[in-house]
């Protein structure tokens, strides 16, 4: 029993000791882990103190820079704008002298198309119609006058055959009065005659002879004569008819039917009068119709249609001038601000790790030796139970 005592306490007294030893070496070790933390802690605050003051220094100076490249940057934008608005009213003069000389060239030749060549359309035009015109008159009037001479020298030839015939027929019959008068005439004196010599042979043949058979032969004589007077008389008488029924005839046939063909080509000549007429007249008329109605209000067509194009023109031109005198906005920049300095960078200590004090040091060996003892202490330990 003394024994185990021995041993027991002999054992407390190791366990004790290894563990007051235990305790000693374990808290010097944390303590010197915790300084060496610290100091590393410390080490690494400062150079990161350190790489925040160069990028603070190298921020500031960049954004100064920067601020700087701005104000740069916003003064050539603006230049650029004025540059820009000098370009704009130089090309707006252009533009305005350009449509300025358009609208002079365009107007000209839209004057020259509309005015003066619709001017000289018009002249030609009249020069046209009046020798048309002209020319309808000249062949219409040469026509009926050609119709007409036709007509008078187929009237001058019934005429001058009627007269003819007149001429004939009163000379014909002026001859066979004269003849009938004259034969009548000599009739008569030839029965005077014999009435003479009749009634001389018969106081004749009374006073030689005393007998009536010398006078009735001379009367039977003279009345033989007088029968061939008459005889003759009728002979001429029947020439005569004769010759007026010759006369007759030819007035009735040929005459009639010479005078029924001059009266037909008269006629004839006299519509183709009427027709050369009335085709002057609807060929006059056409000319005249286009003129008034196609050819006349085709020059008011183009003189509408220059104040249309000449209207469009001046607009064109106009806008041309709104366009170009139009002042160019300039765009509104405003001035970089002034870069503002951010906070220094300050420098904070890193939390020191506490690491255990001597007295900490101690009582925990303490501790450790008293845990260590009893535990070798414990009668169990030894003996298994």
């Amino acid at each position: 029993m003394p024994f185990i005592l021995d041993d027991v306490l002999i054992g407390a007294a190791i366990g004790g000791g290894t563990g007051i030893l235990s305790g000693i070496f374990g808290g010097a070790s944390q303590r010197a882990q915790a300084d060496a933390q610290n100091k590393e802690a410390e080490r690494i605050a400062k150079a990161q103190y350190k790489r925040a003051k160069q990028e603070y220094n190298i921020g500031k100076k960049r954004d100064v820079t920067q601020w700087y490249w701005d104000r740069a940057r916003v003064e050539q934008l603006r230049f650029n704008e004025k540059q820009t608005a000098v370009d704009q009213a130089t090309y707006g003069a252009k533009l305005i002298n350009a449509a300025t000389e358009n609208l002079a060239i365009n107007s000209q030749a839209l004057y020259d198309k509309f005015v003066t060549e619709e001017r000289l359309r018009g002249t030609q035009v009249g020069m046209e119609y009046r020798y048309a015109t002209d020319k309808l008159a000249s062949e219409s009037t040469e026509t009926l006058r050609q119709y007409l001479q036709q007509v008078n020298q187929t009237a001058a030839a019934s005429n001058q055959m009627l007269l003819k015939m007149n001429t004939d027929t009163q000379e014909l019959m002026t001859s066979l009065a004269l003849d009938e008068q004259r034969d009548n005439l000599g009739w008569t004196l030839n029965v005077l005659q014999s009435l003479s010599k009749d009634a001389e042979a018969k106081a004749a043949t009374s006073a030689r002879q005393g007998g009536s058979n010398t006078s009735k032969q001379m009367a039977v004589q003279a009345a033989k004569a007088l029968g061939r007077t008459w005889a003759e008389m009728e002979q001429k008488s029947t020439s005569r008819k004769v010759k007026l029924g010759l006369l007759n005839s030819t007035m009735t046939n040929e005459v009639s039917s010479q005078l029924g063909q001059y009266a037909l080509a008269m006629q004839d000549d006299v519509e183709k009068m009427k027709f050369t007429n009335t085709r002057y007249m609807g060929d006059y008329g056409l000319a005249k119709n286009q003129m008034e109605k196609l050819t006349i209000p085709s020059f008011q067509l183009a003189e509408n249609q220059y104040g249309r194009e000449l209207k469009s023109l001046q607009l064109q031109t106009k806008q041309a001038f709104d366009e170009a005198s139009t002042k160019y906005r300039e765009q509104t920049f405003f001035d970089p601000l002034r870069p503002v300095a951010g906070l220094r960078p300050k420098y904070i200590a890193p939390t020191a790790i506490a690491g255990p004090s001597t007295g900490s040091i101690i009582g925990n060996a303490i501790l450790s030796g008293i845990q260590g003892a009893a535990q070798f202490s414990d009668p169990k330990k030894w003996f298994g139970g």
